[in-house]
Parts: structure tokens; C-alpha cells; sequence
């Protein structure tokens, strides 16, 4: 099937939202929620309604970031990879998130019939699935069956406990995916997180909300075109971009975790960190 690809500039940030037309009967795979047994702890006053903790929980760091709380090891056995339908072309254990076909968010000219014939795996851009945000102490939500792609140029985050530190880096750019927990399949059970943001540098940070659909994956296609604006268009860089990225991919199901990075557009991806990727 030939995939078009349709490009969005959203807000500030000058961030592409396209991505390529999933296959509407493709399916998604069968996921295997590696959350355990969490245990319900006392609710803060932060807009977040269900903590647990992570097994083995520890530092994972990176050049410029460290995460405290996410587990130091994860049985890659018990991490949702992309397999049979589901192509991913970057690996590096990036196959946990992205795929094709993949999941993205549609601007208002995009077909409306192509979004209700993709069943759930496209959604349009709107004020619930994106948030700019410019002050601290700001949340964005990070609700079961979704995927978060927030990115910014440096911040102090917290989410379901875990404190994570992303120094700012001149000519830098950071992107974070967040899988949400797969849903439960029960009613009236609020499994919804948060994500809390200060100290936000590079005047601002963006978060993108995209549908999961029951487990699947973020389109590689529409994470490949984010990629190519960051570099050359990037708010936090000014307007020709930043020259490097770097990208932290993590699921909530099993709190595992992969870091790669890019010097420039079109440049070879490395692995730089990962709790279950060898």
C-alpha cells in the first residue's frame, strides 16, 4: 500500500504531526502488561490517581539525563516488541515503540473518512491531545492506552515517582515517548498518570498525546518526521533546528527503557542506554 505522509506544523515548536496511513485491519498485537502486582499508594495532591513501584528501581542515566526509579534491569522476554506485521527499520531497541503500522495525529485537513476507517489509530491534533507548556509546575496527562512524545530542551520531571533530569545542552534537542499502561479492560479503574514538569529551559516544552489502540505502536513514519524538524526547525534551537538529539523511549508496563541519539539529520542513530536492549 503506498503511505502518504501529511505534515503539520503545530504551535511553537514548529514540530511536524504526519505519519503514514495504518492499515485499518491490520490488528494490533496481544501486549502482556509486566506491571505485577502494583501496590495502590496514597494519592497526592498532583492530578494523578494510581502509583506503583517498579521492581529493581535504580538510576538509568545517559550524557546529560539520569532517571531515578525505573527499574536498572528489565527481562527483555517480558517487553512488547514489533514482529510479523509490524515493521520497525530503526531498531536499537526502538522496536518497543515504533512501528508501521503505527498510530499518529491528524491535522484538520486530513480525510475525516481515513480517520474513522482507521479505527482508532488516528486522531486529530486538538487542544486534549497537545499542551505547550512554559511555566513551572505544569502537568500534561499520561493516561492508559496512550503514548506521550514530549520535547524540550532541558527539565526536571516526575512521573509515578520516578525523578527524572534532563540538563540543557546548547544545539540539543530532547525527546521523551512515554507508553502508557495497556488498558485493563475494567470499568471504573483510573490507571491515568501525570507528568509534572519544572524548571522547563529552552523557553518551552510541547507534549503530543497519541492513541496506543489497544497495545500498539507509535507510527515509526510520523517519529521520523518529528526527528527531521527538530533538526531543522527545533523553537528550542532557534530557527534553523538543533544539530543533536537525543530520544528516551519508556514504557509504564515494564519500565523499560532505551536512549538513542542522532548527531545530525540523516546521520547514523547509536544506542546510548537501555535496561533490556543489549
Amino acid at each position: 500500500m503506498k503511505t502518504k505522509y501529511f505534515v503539520y506544523v503545530v504551535i511553537l515548536l514548529a514540530m511536524v504531526i504526519a505519519g503514514c496511513q495504518p492499515n485499518p485491519d491490520s490488528g494490533t498485537p496481544t501486549p502482556t502488561p509486566q506491571v505485577g502486582n502494583p501496590t495502590p499508594q496514597s494519592t497526592p495532591a498532583a492530578p494523578q490517581t494510581f502509583k506503583f513501584l517498579w521492581p529493581d528501581a535504580g538510576v538509568n542515566a545517559g550524557n546529560g539525563w539520569s532517571i531515578n526509579g525505573l527499574p536498572t534491569k528489565v527481562d527483555s522476554k517480558n517487553v512488547l516488541v514489533a514482529t510479523g506485521q509490524f515493521k520497525n527499520t530503526i531498531g536499537l531497541g526502538t522496536e518497543s515503540w515504533l512501528a508501521e503500522p503505527g498510530t499518529f495525529l491528524a491535522g484538520p485537513d486530513f480525510p475525516k473518512s481515513k480517520v474513522d476507517a482507521a479505527t482508532g489509530s488516528i486522531e486529530y491534533i486538538s487542544p486534549i491531545t497537545q499542551k505547550l507548556i512554559d511555566h513551572d509546575g505544569e502537568y500534561f496527562h499520561l493516561n492508559e492506552d496512550r503514548f506521550d512524545l514530549c520535547t524540550f530542551g532541558g527539565a526536571t520531571l516526575e512521573f509515578n515517582g520516578a525523578q527524572a533530569q534532563f540538563d540543557y545542552q546548547g544545539g540539543h534537542n530532547y525527546i521523551l515517548v512515554i507508553r502508557g499502561l495497556f488498558p485493563d479492560g475494567k470499568q471504573d479503574t483510573d490507571r491515568n498518570h501525570s507528568i509534572l514538569f519544572s524548571k522547563v529551559v529552552g523557553s518551552h516544552a510541547q507534549c503530543m498525546s497519541y492513541p496506543q489502540n489497544k497495545g500498539g505502536f507509535m507510527s515509526e513514519g510520523n517519529f521520523q518526521q518529528v526527528i527531521e524538524l527538530s533538526h531543522k526547525n527545533a523553537g528550542n534551537c532557534g530557527a534553523e533546528g538543533c544539530s543533536k538529539i537525543t530520544v528516551i523511549f519508556i514504557d509504564m508496563n515494564t519500565g523499560a527503557l532505551t536512549s538513542i541519539t542522532q548527531a545530525n539529520f540523516n546521520q547514523p542513530w547509536k544506542l546510548e542506554a537501555s535496561n533490556w536492549k543489549k
